[in-house]
């Protein structure tokens, strides 16, 4: 590493769009050390992720990439083999402008921030003999495409950075050297999401009573994030409780094949289970810290393994008490009943019962709330995140200079 001069990072992220992944990132690029490290960032696709860059002074562009490469698909439906080859091949060109880029830009290390990113990032990386960093924020499936993806892990990346433990595990157990893996947990803004913001605006917005109980649902709107049982729990407890309301937080952020309509198809299950008035759709929120303020419980629901669980964090510095389902990172962030309360996956009865104690029992709502503060303060500090991911960069680029 050059000494006395900052260190060129490209940030290289599959999409424009602002999901947990994103929001993470911005949170890293905003508190980096520009003395060390000088920041810039490509996205696969345009979107508000690059325009709150741009507000915060980061050079944030657009990489032009096929739409056949975009809409390769890793979570919903699948190509054939023959088709889902077109499309990577349809993506060789971003590759060949971000070697380009990369020379051009004399960037010092390429940091990936999804599966897309990581294999664009590293075959560019590979071109320009840069060294990349993968951020992985998902536990890898069991298909064709991981397959390749695992192969490419296990000799690619100078280092991948995980944001839980249970992610950097399976990895470990799929034969990707311990050595390149570095868990680190994501981090929160203590300031910006606090027990001190107030949530009144998101609740006038939303037509809520400053009196009524809310117990909310914020992911973003895909069926493995569980909103179909938080809708059938939420109807459980509406007809014990038909003051509460249950809004659902987020919208839909991908392109890829398999997804889509998934918003029309919670209206109807809405409907179906009779829930029209307490469960509500209230779409994407800009502003994420009133949500939390504004919400007495937050409700994390995901059916199947969570790498982390980034609203939980979020909560917890709210000082909101949690209910959540206890799978992959999520026992890593939560301890039941001291910090939230923790459910199996998959199971709307156990969901119902946990969201039930918790409207009955004020204490418990504030005991565990002021809990998750403190656990927050001394375990989820974005200035801690910050500082570990800067001891990995530094940690490649000592390398590279030797």
């Amino acid at each position: 590493m050059t000494k006395g001069m900052a260190q060129r990072i490209l940030f290289l992220n599959p999409t424009g769009e602002l999901g947990g992944a994103e929001i993470s990132l911005l949170g890293l690029v905003r508190r980096l050390d520009r003395r060390l490290f000088e920041p810039q960032v490509l996205a696969l696709s345009p979107g508000p992720f690059l325009e709150h860059l741009r507000a915060q002074g980061v050079p944030a562009e657009t990489l032009p990439t096929s739409e056949h490469f975009l809409r390769l698909s890793w979570r919903g439906r699948r190509r054939s083999p023959a088709r889902a080859a077109v499309g990577v091949v349809a993506g060789l060109p971003a590759v060949t402008r971000l070697a380009r880029y990369v020379r051009q830009r004399h960037v010092a290390l390429i940091h990936t921030n999804g599966i897309k990113a990581h294999l664009v990032g590293w075959l560019a990386g590979r071109m320009s003999r840069t060294p990349v960093i993968w951020h992985v924020r998902d536990f890898l499936g069991v298909g064709r495409q991981e397959r390749v993806l695992l192969r490419i892990a296990r000799s690619g990346p100078a280092r991948i950075i995980t944001n839980s433990h249970a992610v950097a595990e399976d990895l470990e157990q799929r034969g990707v050297s311990k050595e390149i893996l570095c868990p680190i947990h994501n981090g929160v803004d203590l300031e910006e999401f606090s027990p001190a913001v107030d949530g009144d605006p998101f609740r006038r917005e939303c037509g809520f009573e400053k009196a009524t109980p809310l117990l909310g649902l914020v992911a973003m709107l895909a069926p493995w994030k569980g909103h179909l049982e938080f809708i059938e729990a939420a109807a459980q407890v509406a007809r014990e409780f038909p003051e509460a309301r249950f809004p659902i937080v987020g919208e839909e952020i991908y392109v890829t094949e398999g997804h889509g309509e998934f918003r029309q198809r919670l209206q109807d299950r809405i409907t179906q289970v009779g829930a029209e008035g307490a469960v509500v759709l209230v779409g994407r929120r800009r502003n994420m810290p009133q949500v939390m303020a504004a919400l007495d419980v937050v409700v994390h629901a995901s059916s199947r393994p969570e790498p982390f669980g980034r609203v939980l964090i979020e909560a917890m510095a709210s000082g909101k008490p949690v209910v959540a389902t206890s799978a992959g990172g999520v026992p890593e962030i939560v301890t039941d009943g001291e910090t939230g309360l923790l459910v199996p996956p998959g199971e709307p009865a156990s969901l119902a019962a946990a969201m039930r104690r918790l409207l009955v029992d004020s204490s418990l709502r504030d005991r565990l709330g002021k809990a998750g503060r403190k656990a927050a303060e001394s375990r989820f500090d974005l200035r801690t995140h910050v500082e570990q991911v800067h001891e990995v960069y530094l940690s490649v680029l000592a390398r590279c200079d030797r």
